[in-house]
């Protein structure tokens, strides 16, 4: 980025933090369902202004995405809430375009060693809450006689993505350390992240490390892919020898959640059951975007719907009973196109450091997509993930437009 203090350099980092810091006890007495819309607009302006988002806008995996955004504004028409089916639809257009296009931004504007310090600010929020949360965790809600930590959100899982959110940047400022004293630093910070996702009991915030971690290793030359997996095998078998029962325990207690029955997906498995019968419902055209067919609640306006519906608990039937079948192929072939894209750049590239980075994203993206199984933020524009995943997308592609001389940073 350029040096020197720039509105324009401040708008990426403040709009992941107004979306992510609602979420956040002391955090959401500045970033609120007010607040957080305050500051689209603020990045809307500046994106609309910015003559490097023009190419985004001829990049077929946005252009897709903006698509099914219309889309899901289309099914105002026969929706059972028009007024949600309008606002939803709208707040997910400018959502996509906002985030991604401060994303690309960012991206067309900073060097790699860079690209990932919009996340700084959200990194450290998420620090404090889970060091200052510490005094809450016999607070925190128990399922089946289990604590999961929570910091200083109201919500276990939410916390975990935080969490999940934070590990990209640390791993990346880890990777660009050269001092062995930085470097110890970063990797206690991406430790410490990894651990507070374990207690936070989020098996889907786990996932979304789990394949960033393999996304950026996958990128590394292959003297460095020996040395991890020689790393790898010695501590598996260290773990296979010493610590077998913890592991079979860890896994009743964290994988399946202590469930009696064994199965990991049981605490979603009601959640699932009703979502697919409201699936069924929605057909090819849907029941309208953000809606939950037949619900009795009635809308009645406002910069948060959280009042009404219910919690849908997968993004891919979410979807089908909003916006159809039509919204499902829609969706499913941009977040192909998205990871292809990107993927392809991995691939033709001759900088290290650029495959690295790259392979990082990818295994983001990937885990995200995953995560969206076990958690429908993808149809709720103001979540958290909803806005990290489009400004993601927008820094991939924007990383993409980028050319890179073989070697190190530029």
């Amino acid at each position: 980025m350029k040096k020197g203090f720039s509105i324009q350099n401040w708008a990426a980092p403040l709009i992941l933090l107004a979306f992510t810091g609602q979420t956040v006890n002391y955090f959401n007495v500045f970033f609120n369902s007010t607040t957080r819309w305050l500051v689209l607009l603020f990045v809307l302006l500046i994106v609309i202004s910015d003559r490097f988002v023009s190419p985004m806008l001829r990049m077929y995996p946005l252009r897709l995405s903006l698509v099914y955004a219309l889309w899901a504004m289309f099914t105002y028409f026969w929706s059972e809430s028009p007024l949600l089916s309008i606002m939803k639809g709208m707040a997910l257009f400018l959502v996509i375009y906002g985030a991604s296009g401060i994303g690309f931004i960012w991206a067309r504007k900073s060097t790699l060693k860079s690209a990932l310090n919009a996340m700084l600010p959200m990194v450290f929020m998420v620090l404090c809450s889970g060091v200052l949360g510490l005094n809450t965790i016999e607070k925190n809600n128990a399922e089946n006689g289990l604590i999961m930590y929570q910091g200083l959100t109201n919500n276990a899982n939410m916390y975990g993505s935080l969490c999940a959110m934070s590990l990209p940047f640390s791993l990346w400022k880890y990777e660009n350390m050269v001092k062995s004293k930085q470097r110890l630093f970063w990797a206690c910070v991406c430790i410490y992240f990894a651990v507070n996702a374990f207690v936070s009991n989020s098996r889907a915030a786990m996932i979304v490390m789990v394949f960033t971690f393999i996304g950026l290793n996958i990128g590394k030359s292959i003297s460095q892919k020996i040395v991890l997996l020689r790393i790898a095998i010695f501590v598996s078998l260290l773990i296979g020898m010493f610590l077998s029962q913890s592991i079979v325990k860890s896994f009743n207690t964290i994988i399946t959640k202590g469930s009696t029955n064994q199965s990991i997906t049981a605490s979603r498995e009601i959640i699932w059951e009703e979502s697919y019968d409201q699936a069924v419902k929605g057909g090819f055209f849907g029941g309208g975007c953000g809606v939950t067919i037949g619900s009795d609640t009635v809308f009645e306006g406002g910069a948060a719907s959280s009042s009404y519906g219910r919690e849908k608990g997968n993004t891919q039937l979410a979807i089908i009973e909003e916006t159809g079948l039509i919204g499902l192929g829609l969706y499913l072939l941009s977040t192909f196109m998205i990871i292809v894209a990107v993927s392809k750049r991995w691939q033709t590239s001759r900088n290290v450091d650029e495959n690295k980075l790259q392979g990082l994203m990818i295994g983001l993206l990937i885990g995200l997509f995953i995560n969206s199984i076990f958690e429908a933020w993808y149809v709720a524009p103001a979540a958290p993930e909803s806005i990290y995943y489009w400004f993601v997308v927008g820094l991939s592609l924007g990383l993409i437009k980028k050319k890179f001389p073989t070697g190190n940073y530029q």
